[in-house]
């Protein structure tokens, strides 16, 4: 038992020093590697967030080419006979202040 320890006390600053080297390499390594662990994590959730907002505009990208679609041809063809009833009344109209005042109106 007396020669294990004699042996122990003589190599105990170098298992000291072994152990404290294996500790900052390990430690470094865990540093190292734990943020590019998280980063890719952050990375992947963005993407998804990224695909799912594009998912979204795509939507409403075709939800407004829907609307305007239904408003070109409903709305427009409604204003444009507005304006054309509008016009026959205004031509009716200067035809009778016409005769009325017997001149051309311009």
């Amino acid at each position: 038992m007396t020669g294990f320890l004699e042996i122990l006390s003589k190599d105990l600053p170098t298992v000291i020093g072994l152990a404290t080297f294996a500790g900052v390499i390990l430690t470094a390594y865990i540093s190292l590697k734990k943020p590019d662990i998280k980063f890719s994590q952050e990375i992947a959730v963005a993407k998804e967030g990224c695909v799912l907002k594009h998912q979204y505009l795509n939507k409403d990208i075709s939800d407004i080419q829907k609307i305007l679609t239904k408003i070109a041809d409903n709305d427009l063809k409604h204003i444009e006979l507005s304006i054309g009833s509008i016009n026959e009344r205004f031509a009716r109209m200067e035809g009778i202040l016409e005769e009325r005042f017997q001149t051309k109106i311009k």
